[in-house]
């Protein structure tokens, strides 16, 4: 059995800063992250004492990235592979930062695979309007690279857990999502958190517990930090 203490969070470019940061990283063993700025990637390593591997979600607009780190001597990953998105060419075009053009794909040592994403989001405004769709076609389009061994992949899905069809794509692939019940997202400081946050698997020698969210910040929007604790059989 493999175990691990793990901090998932879509930063939001450091929106809650620092300190937010720090105390959600701290005794964590393995780090997800999205939306991180690359300028701050020295800070990153030495905050968390570890190593990462960091991915710009745009390229070429902006610095947010995605990142994959483990703290020294918690685990092993095995390679590192970035993953070119199906609207990557469209998402680069309309040069918002905060898309997701791409996935990170690595291997846990024990046999299951991890990808840590950002899918495009749907914007309707502007000259080249990105729809749910696509949305829909870049999560498909990563389920497909896990259909020939076990997985576990996170991110900011952008749809809730009641999306059918985000729901129906999840059960074509065989996957199992674990955060559904957690609500991870401020849209607005008038309204109530709810989920967007995915962490979704086809293994079933993997599980999580002792989930929780850090709710206590002053500026109550966008993304919160989520622990948990990352339990993996070990794999015929």
């Amino acid at each position: 059995m493999i175990t691990l203490k793990v901090l998932q969070y879509n930063t939001d470019n450091l929106r809650h800063g620092w300190e937010y940061f720090y105390r959600n990283a701290e005794g964590k063993d393995l780090f997800l992250l999205q939306r991180f700025p690359e300028s701050k990637y020295k800070e990153l390593c030495n905050v968390t004492e570890g190593r990462f591997y960091i991915e710009n979600s745009v390229p070429g607009c902006g610095d947010l990235s995605l990142a994959i780190g483990r703290k020294r001597d918690s685990c092993t990953l095995k390679g590192m592979d970035t993953v070119l998105l199906p609207n990557k060419q469209h998402c680069c075009a309309v040069e918002d930062y905060w898309q997701g053009t791409v996935a990170m794909k690595t291997t846990i040592i024990g046999g299951v695979g991890l990808i840590n994403v950002l899918p495009c989001f749907a914007d309707e405004s502007g000259e080249f309007p990105i729809h749910k769709s696509q949305t829909l076609q870049d999560i498909e389009f990563v389920l497909k690279q896990c259909e020939n061994m076990p997985y576990i992949i996170v991110g900011d899905f952008h749809l809730s857990p009641d999306d059918i069809e985000l729901s129906n794509l999840l059960e074509k692939y065989k996957f199992r999502s674990l955060l559904d019940n957690i609500d991870t997202f401020y849209n607005t400081t008038n309204e109530d958190p709810f989920n967007l946050d995915r962490f979704i698997t086809n293994s079933d020698v993997v599980s999580i517990s002792d989930i929780s969210v850090d709710y206590g910040i002053e500026n109550k929007n966008g993304h919160l930090a989520i622990s948990y604790q990352l339990d993996i059989g070990l794999t015929k």
